[in-house]
């Protein structure tokens, strides 16, 4: 079995976000639905997510932002089905089963891909798939990126990562994407100082303690991704959707900017070919 101290508190929060999409999976009404997400959840899995102790508002959001993410990436696969589809700090996600079309790559960790390896198979996939492990601080991203990446467009899909990341961080990996020589769209969740301070403060201190820590240094994130030459394409507020599908009971008076636009799903566009 895999050792608990294996897998790198940031890493962790895979089983967190797995084990609310296994609990969605299994409701009466299921928002995301990812049918796979058991599969990860092995005795190790439920003994971090018990760590982890998500309540509820932290529950709703992780069920509405992989399905705002899959409905963007559904879009992108109709205009192309053989899209490359890379996911950087793929954790336990499944789209490359649960969605049709895609000639898919994962990168993460190798505590994770060797789970993911084991309670998911890629033979079990029906599109085409590849794993890779990448020691964030030892490996070049850029190096990987441009080794498995040769089509003229790709989709790049980053979830549940720049929280994490400090503004140099996230600077650091927009310059190992945009090494690639291809047009690409970037789908992305994006949170302010502000909501994680606030709203999301008993998360953000829980994660704090476990070692995982939440950054979110700025309340315009995707300033980021405009200087870097990104046009923005979607700016979905994932508290609006949770509200929309009864996910969340807010009333729309207390609604206001600072909650709407704390917590998003964003898609840019990278149309420049460096």
């Amino acid at each position: 079995m895999l050792a608990a101290q294996t897998i790198p508190p940031i890493s962790n929060t895979a089983f967190f976000t797995c084990g609310i999409r296994e609990q969605d999976a299994q409701s009466k009404f299921p928002i995301c639905n990812d049918i796979y997400a058991k599969n990860f959840m092995t005795k190790l899995g439920r003994y971090v997510y018990e760590k982890y102790r998500p309540n509820y508002f932290a529950k709703r959001t992780n069920y509405v932002r992989p399905k705002i993410i899959d409905d963007l990436t559904v879009e992108c696969l109709k205009e192309n089905p053989g899209l490359k589809i890379i996911l950087i700090g793929a954790g336990f996600d499944s789209r490359a089963y649960r969605l049709a079309g895609g000639d898919w790559l994962e990168i993460d960790e190798t505590a994770i891909i060797r789970h993911k390896n084991k309670c998911l198979p890629i033979d079990k996939c029906t599109n085409p798939l590849k794993r890779v492990t990448i020691d964030y601080a030892k490996d070049n991203l850029t190096d990987i990126l441009n080794e498995h990446i040769s089509s003229e467009e790709c989709l790049f899909i980053i979830e549940g990562v720049f929280m994490y990341l400090e503004i140099e961080e996230i600077k650091s990996l927009l310059k190992a994407i945009n090494s690639v020589k291809s047009k690409h769209i970037l789908i992305c969740d994006l949170m302010t100082y502000t909501f994680s301070n606030t709203f999301a403060r008993g998360t953000k201190r829980r994660f704090d303690d476990a070692g995982a820590n939440v950054k979110c240094q700025c309340d315009t994130p995707e300033s980021i991704f405009i200087d870097h030459k990104y046009s923005l394409l979607k700016d979905i507020s994932i508290i609006e959707i949770a509200v929309r599908y009864g996910a969340i009971r807010i009333p729309k008076f207390l609604m206001f900017k600072k909650l709407r636009k704390g917590f998003r799903v964003m898609s840019f566009k990278q149309d420049c070919i460096h």
